[in-house]
C-alpha cells in the first residue's frame, strides 16, 4: 500500500520524531511511505493533487492542527493521529474547528494512550467507534557528549533539564522564580532549558527572564543522541507544560533512568505513577518540596529509576507500537 504521511517537519519537535518512528513502522510492514511536510502545502485542497500524483492509497495525518486541514479533502481513506494537547483547544475559535472537522472526516482516529482515546470518544460520541489508541514507544542511544562540561558545571552541581520547545503551551517560565530563590539558598542548583524557539514573541519574554537569572539558562536543541546523554547525566528532568500527549522526552527520560518531576496533567499522569515511576506536582511549592526530597534521598532516586525503566520495558515496547500501527492500516483497508 502507498501511504502519504502528513507531518509538520519543524526540527526538534516531538511530533516529527513520532512521525519518523511511525514511518519506520509502516515501512517495516512492507508499505511504501511518502512523507509530506504540511508547511509547504499551499492550500488544503491541494492534497487531492498530491494523492493523485503519487497514486496514494491512504493518508496518515500526524496532529490535528497541522494535518487536520487536509483530512476533509482526502479522496482516499485517512487516519488522524491526535497526540493530546489539541484536545484542550475547545475554546479556541480559530484552531478548534480544524481539529473537530478533521476528526469528523477521518476514517479512523488514533491517540497515544487509552485515556486520550476515551476523551475523544466523550467529546465526539457520534464518532466513538472509529477512535482507538496505540501504545507509544521510543529508542535511546546516548552519545559521549556532556552538557555539564559544555556549561562548565561542577561535579556536585545539581542539574535540572527542562526539555521543551519555547512556546506558551510549555509554560517555560513557570519555575524560573522558584529556581532563582532556591539557588540563593543552594548555589549548586542549575536548570537548563533545551529546545527550539517555536514562538518568537513568547521566546523574547522567556529569554529576557533567563538572561536575568543566575539559576536558569538556555541551550539550543541537541542532536537526539546528545540529548539522551544530557538526560542521562542530569539529576532530574522537569516538565511544566499546560498540555501534553505522552511526550517522547519523558518516555526517553524514564528509559534512561533519570527521575522526572512533571506537571499533573492528563498527558503526564496517564503514564507517570506519582511516587513510583516519577513525580507529579500541581504547584511550584509542591515541585520544590519534591525536588528537595529527591536530592536528599538517593534511595528514592534509585527506586524511581528502576521502576520507570521497568515500566518502559513492559508497556512501551517498540514492537507493540509497530504492530499497533500496522493493525490500524489493516483495519482501514478491510473497512474502507
Amino acid at each position: 500500500m502507498k501511504i502519504l504521511l502528513l507531518v509538520s517537519e519543524t526540527n526538534a519537535t516531538g511530533n516529527l520524531q513520532s512521525a519518523l518512528r511511525t514511518q519506520s513502522h509502516l515501512e517495516s510492514g512492507g508499505h511504501n511511505v511518502i512523507r509530506q511536510d504540511t508547511n509547504v502545502i499551499a492550500a488544503p485542497a491541494d492534497i487531492r493533487s498530491i494523492i493523485e500524483e503519487h497514486q496514494i492509497d491512504l493518508v496518515f495525518g500526524v496532529q490535528g492542527i497541522r494535518s487536520g486541514p487536509y483530512i476533509p479533502h482526502c479522496t482516499v481513506p485517512s487516519i488522524l493521529l491526535v497526540p493530546g494537547p489539541e484536545l484542550e483547544l475547545v475554546d479556541d475559535a480559530t484552531k478548534w474547528p480544524i481539529v473537530s472537522d478533521a476528526i469528523e472526516h477521518a476514517s479512523l482516529v488514533t491517540t497515544y494512550h487509552e485515556a486520550f482515546a476515551h476523551k475523544v470518544q466523550e467529546m465526539f460520541p457520534e464518532y466513538a467507534e472509529k477512535v482507538t489508541w496505540t501504545t507509544k514507544s521510543m529508542t535511546i542511544d546516548p552519545s559521549g557528549y556532556s552538557l555539564r562540561e559544555e556549561m562548565n558545571l561542577n561535579e556536585d552541581d545539581i542539574l535540572f533539564l527542562h526539555l521543551c520547545g519555547i512556546r506558551p503551551i510549555k509554560d517555560c517560565d513557570y519555575l524560573i522564580n522558584t529556581f532563582n530563590a532556591w539557588k540563593k539558598e543552594d548555589p549548586r542548583i542549575h536548570c537548563i532549558i533545551v529546545g527550539s524557539t517555536l514562538d518568537p514573541v513568547y521566546a523574547e519574554e522567556i529569554f529576557a527572564k533567563i538572561n536575568s537569572s543566575d539559576a536558569v539558562s538556555y541551550h539550543e536543541p541537541l542532536d537526539r543522541r546528545d540529548l539522551h546523554a544530557a538526560i542521562q547525566e542530569a539529576d532530574m528532568v522537569v516538565n511544566t507544560a499546560l498540555a501534553e500527549g505522552v511526550p517522547n522526552a519523558l518516555l526517553e527520560t524514564m528509559a534512561l533512568g533519570t527521575p522526572i518531576i512533571a506537571r499533573n496533567i492528563l498527558g503526564n499522569n496517564c503514564f507517570i505513577e506519582h511516587g513510583k515511576t516519577g513525580f507529579l506536582y500541581d504547584t511550584s511549592d509542591e515541585f520544590l518540596e519534591i525536588a528537595q526530597d529527591l536530592i536528599a534521598n538517593s534511595k528514592i532516586q534509585e527506586a524511581i529509576s528502576e521502576n520507570a525503566q521497568q515500566q518502559i520495558a513492559e508497556h512501551h515496547k517498540f514492537e507493540d507500537e509497530r504492530d499497533g500501527y500496522l493493525n490500524l492500516i489493516q483495519k482501514v483497508t478491510l473497512n474502507y
